[in-house]
């Protein structure tokens, strides 16, 4: 499965004809859907205490297990200018690093670390955005997985998932365009607008069955 853009690297590096290469996107485990209401309600009221925040609150969610590769420094940053908002990190990386960082920036109170999560949903549909600058990624699965969730992204260019985003989220003109993601913030945690794109997000739902047939009809064409 690769993105159109890995499938024009590709394409070029190795003298092929592009119309010959036929491109099969990522999905994802059914499982990850838009939750109803009550299940938003529950999922956000979990979220927020252990964020330490208010249940109103913009709570920013970022998962990783190498924080530095796929952009935490940037979000941290952005988020400092946004008053308000609360950064919850799911991952394994090792937070210690970055707590001088969180300090310098004033971030006491509005910063959560996790740790690993066995189950990543329940953030999903608690948190009020995902937010994944990575500097690199071929096809981010956290991306891919909000959106089916019914969570607005915001991504990075450097992502191939960026090009599933669509109506659903914003991608940054740069993974480490901090001002630039300091401003989708602000936008993106307004309600009227947060709705809009939680509700393009949810459109997007492709589950690996689909993916499958993709796969099993072109190994079935006679091309």
């Amino acid at each position: 499965a690769l993105s159109g853009r890995v499938r024009d690297d590709f394409t070029r590096w190795l003298g092929i004809d592009p119309s010959d290469v036929a491109v099969v996107s990522n999905g994802v485990a059914d499982r990850f859907r838009p939750p109803t209401s009550e299940e938003r309600g529950d999922a956000r009221r979990s979220l927020a205490s252990r964020a330490g925040a208010r249940a109103d609150a913009g709570i920013v969610l970022f998962c990783a297990h190498s924080f530095r590769l796929k952009g935490l420094e940037t979000l941290l940053r952005a988020a400092a200018g946004v008053p308000g908002t609360h950064v919850v990190v799911a991952g394994c990386g090792d937070p210690r690093p970055w707590l001088p960082l969180a300090e310098e920036l004033c971030l006491h109170g509005r910063l959560c670390f996790l740790g690993r999560v066995s189950d990543v949903l329940p953030l999903y549909w608690g948190a009020t955005l995902l937010v994944h600058p990575s500097r690199y990624d071929p096809c981010s699965l956290v991306v891919l997985e909000a959106l089916a969730s019914g969570l607005p992204v915001i991504g990075s260019p450097a992502d191939g998932a960026s090009e599933r985003i669509g109506a659903g989220g914003e991608v940054l003109a740069a993974p480490d365009d901090v001002d630039g993601l300091e401003d989708a913030l602000e936008r993106l945690v307004e309600p009227a607008y947060r709705r809009e794109l939680a509700e393009a997000a949810a459109a997007f739902r492709r589950p690996w069955s689909t993916v499958a047939a993709e796969l099993v009809a072109l190994l079935e064409s006679p091309k």
